[in-house]
């Protein structure tokens, strides 16, 4: 169930139009960006924040794509993104729930930060496998604090999430996000074909 929520000016400020800000941490570590210019002053993450609406074999969903530096910085062996998921079309204003398994009216989310992801291979030097952390969200909430018909939603987020480093999957690590986007509409074939599991 959506509520109502109070509005928050900080997501609609036009620096960030079309991008967001985020504070990221893995077991208690700030992240930073792979690319140190993706960074603000404040050491938050930065980027491009785009949404789009799919079609499933369940019906439309939105997909809020959050990545560290621009949506073409992330493609199939390295990535920095955070991305939020919910069943229907583009969600009015409201607070949505953070959930690991959302029923109707939940969010799933994720944050990713992963280096030479297609190297597997044990033979290969540490520093040349995949490394970096996959974390899906368990409780918290998506913020929804202006829907603009021209194409433009605007929130906020925070959520608690848990995951692996991909180089040790055996050893679990938690995480937390928080920040605030002005994201733009884009075609889902552009969001999509990243090759990125959103």
């Amino acid at each position: 169930m959506a509520f109502l929520s109070a509005g928050c000016d900080t997501a609609n400020d036009d620096d960030i139009f079309g991008e967001f800000r985020a504070d990221v941490t893995v077991d208690g570590a700030r992240e930073n960006a792979q690319d140190d210019d993706n960074e603000t002053e404040e050491g938050r993450l930065k980027g491009e924040a785009v949404y789009t609406v799919v079609e499933t074999e369940h019906g439309q969903e939105f997909v809020l794509g959050l990545f560290v530096g621009d949506l073409f910085d992330s493609q199939y062996d390295e990535y920095q993104f955070i991305s939020f998921r919910r069943k229907g079309g583009v969600p009015g204003v409201g607070a949505y729930a953070v959930e690991e398994d959302p029923q109707r009216s939940g969010v799933t989310a994720s944050y990713a930060n992963v280096l030479d992801a297609d190297e597997s291979d044990l033979s290969l030097a540490e520093d040349e496998r995949a490394r970096g952390p996959l974390l899906y969200g368990v409780d918290g909430t998506l913020v929804i604090t202006e829907v603009d018909p021209v194409g433009v939603v605007s929130g906020s987020f925070r959520f608690d999430a848990r995951g692996i480093q991909v180089q040790n999957t055996s050893r679990f690590v938690d995480g937390t996000a928080d920040g605030e986007f002005v994201a733009r509409y884009e075609r889902p074939s552009l969001l999509l074909g990243r090759g990125l599991n959103l």
